[in-house]
């Protein structure tokens, strides 16, 4: 019964393709939005530039100022590092300063206190340098220039030198601005000696150097004087302009004061950037924003179209597939066409492509139905091979445990054996009324010993024979193991003259897993091991088993592993059937001795511990087993 009834379908959209229709809707709309949006867009774009352009312009306001100030107080540290000069304080040591001599001028020649220009260099440039003796008259006096030496800086006062002692300074002398910086010259002993002054005047040339090339605009401003006492770029702004000036041709993106001066005059530090510049920038970049935009949405409308014809390339695609497959496999015929007015036309490929699954999905909840029934029908089948297989691990426990019965049994005679004959002098002495309470004792103690041993032999038994349907993981002592095995299995080797060797590494760290099921890999890989020697013609018939750790398997648990060899020196196995002795119901033995399911089983139960069951066997020399079982935290 169908679930989805097809109607009949009319107008002229469905004949379209897909692609025409998503290219035209995307055109039209992207067209309309671009003309709504772009005013907002515009606007935001604008506010937003204002914003970050400002905040940018703050923080380099921020930096031109740290790079000022690094220059202005460089000229503090240059001055104490040019006092502690040792070649300074040998000259004023060697220095004969007369009361009526006169100062001492150097102009543009470097004095025997300041050193080379090699190094001087490396300090901030100092345009004047004053050396005063220790009775603070002033010396000896360094001029970078030829022009006559400011007699306001003959005079400064001592308040000013000790000032400047602490700190760059700036004062007013004379109508024009100076940056100085003073420090006091001691000998070897920390006597004062002399006091070392370099000042600079502050003009375009500081700002200069303060900024670097290639920085924004900056400028120095006297709000006594109202206007520019300094620049970096004398080119565009002149002194003594107005802040009024300044404001009309710039923004003012920063301004701080200098608060490190004598006089009342108050220095604005600002930074600057041109009107017309910054509407450049917002101009150029809001152009390229719109150009940007216009050639974002083409291409993303021809990108959605490419992606559309390879879409739709893919659907007819899949479109034709799927009605090959439900045709030539399914027996089902699905048109492609839609039918319309009593005729088939071709639609858009989704709509053909819904209307071919419509067709489909009746079949698919069809074959769902039949495949939960299936599925029902394997899990069925599934814990049937589950029961099988418990009952195939059952029936090698059992078949080895026949094999090793008439050992059992000479284990348990022999005790049996020893409680007989007890029991029988017993009888006697108590007869002939000869009977002894210590002797009775001792002997019944024996009797109990003997009795342990049966016990311990016959519920080793009923643990080993147990059914289990599932694996019991718990901490396994590996040597432990291999010794316990051997109480069912001493006997038959005994009885065979098979010489057993053991080789054991003490202290094996413990393995996870099912101690009933790895003790019947043990015996069952002894037991084929004794028939090998059994059959054999060696004098001597050697079984060596060895444990030991080992890292070179690459386990799917890690690398660490536990290996039990089984080893004998028996007849080997021939090349012609190693690979099958691990598939079941495979023997070599005679018919009636032997299921043939020993290694099949014993694969299985290491592989379920995430381990390795390997034969190595050269056919007239012997064969080794490997078991490798994880070491698992």
């Amino acid at each position: 019964m169908a679930i989805f009834k097809k109607k009949q379908t009319n107008g002229f959209l469905i004949r379209v393709s897909l692609t025409v229709k998503v290219a035209v809707v995307t055109i039209v709309i992207g067209i309309t939005l671009s003309a709504v949006l772009d005013y907002f867009h515009r606007r935001a774009l604008k506010e937003t530039f204002n914003a970050q352009l400002l905040n940018m312009l703050e923080t380099q306001a921020k930096e031109d100022r740290r790079q000022f100030d690094t220059l202005f107080f460089g000229y503090h540290r240059s001055v104490k590092a040019l006092a502690n000069q040792f070649s300074l304080i040998k000259y004023i040591e060697k220095a004969s300063w007369n009361d009526d001599a006169q100062t001492k001028l150097y102009k543009q020649e470097i004095p025997p206190w300041l050193p080379k220009v090699s190094v001087l260099k490396y300090y901030p440039e100092i345009e004047y340098a004053l050396l005063f003796d220790s009775h603070k008259k002033i010396r000896e006096v360094y001029s970078e220039f030829s022009d006559p030496f400011p007699a306001s800086l003959n005079s400064l006062s001592d308040f000013i030198i000790e000032t400047a002692i602490e700190n760059s300074f700036i004062t007013h002398l004379d109508s024009i601005d100076y940056v100085i910086a003073s420090a006091i010259v001691k000998n070897e002993n920390g006597d004062k000696i002399a006091t070392l002054v370099i000042v600079h005047r502050l003009n375009n040339d500081f700002l200069q150097d303060a900024m670097g090339p290639n920085k924004g605009i900056v400028a120095l401003y006297s709000d006594s004087e109202n206007a520019v006492i300094a620049t970096n770029m004398p080119d565009l702004i002149s002194i003594a302009k107005t802040l009024k000036d300044l404001k009309a041709e710039y923004m003012l993106t920063g301004k701080s004061f200098l608060d490190y001066g004598e006089s009342e005059n108050k220095y604005a530090f600002l930074s600057l950037i041109s009107k017309s510049t910054f509407e450049r920038l917002s101009f150029n970049i809001l152009s390229r924003s719109v150009k940007y935009n216009v050639t974002t949405a083409f291409t993303l409308i021809l990108s959605f179209i490419v992606i559309m014809l390879y879409i739709m390339r893919k659907v007819r695609r899949l479109d034709d597939y799927i009605a090959d497959v439900s045709k030539n496999q399914l027996g089902i015929d699905c048109p492609t066409l839609i039918k319309s007015k009593n005729r088939f036309i071709r639609s858009d490929q989704i709509i053909a492509l819904e209307h071919r699954f419509h067709s489909l999905f009746d079949k698919i909840v069809e074959a769902k139905k039949l495949l939960e029934k299936r599925a029902a029908d394997l899990e069925h089948i599934n814990n049937e091979l589950k029961e099988a297989t418990a009952q195939l691990v059952q029936t090698a426990k059992l078949s080895a445990l026949g094999e090793l019965t008439a050992g059992v049994a000479h284990e348990l005679n022999q005790p049996l054996n020893g409680i007989k004959i007890i029991c029988q002098s017993i009888m006697k002495d108590i007869q002939k009324g000869r009977h002894d309470t210590e002797e009775l004792g001792a002997d019944l103690s024996d009797i109990v010993e003997q009795v342990d041993k049966m016990a311990a032999i016959i519920d080793h038994m009923r643990i080993f024979t147990r059914r289990s349907d599932t694996m019991v993981v718990e901490p396994v002592s590996i040597n432990a193991l291999i010794e316990g095995s051997f109480k069912l299995l001493n006997q038959q080797l005994r009885s065979n003259n098979i010489v057993l060797k053991t080789n054991f590494t003490p202290e094996l760290p413990q393995i996870k897993g099912d101690h009933i099921r790895l003790e019947q890999v043990i015996i069952n890989l002894t037991s084929n091991a004794r028939n090998a020697l059994k059959a054999g013609t060696k004098a001597e018939k050697l079984l060596e088993i060895k444990t030991y750790l080992s890292n070179n398997f690459n386990l799917p648990s890690g690398t660490d592993s536990v290996v039990i060899e089984v080893q004998d020196n028996g007849h080997g196995i021939s090349q012609a059937i190693r690979d099958k002795i691990f598939q079941p119901f495979f023997t070599t033995n005679e018919p009636g001795k032997g299921t043939g399911l020993g290694l099949s089983v014993s694969r299985k139960i290491i592989e379920e511990h995430g381990g390795l069951l390997l034969v190595d066997s050269e056919e007239g020399a012997g064969t080794t087993f490997k078991i490798v079982l994880p070491i698992q935290p």
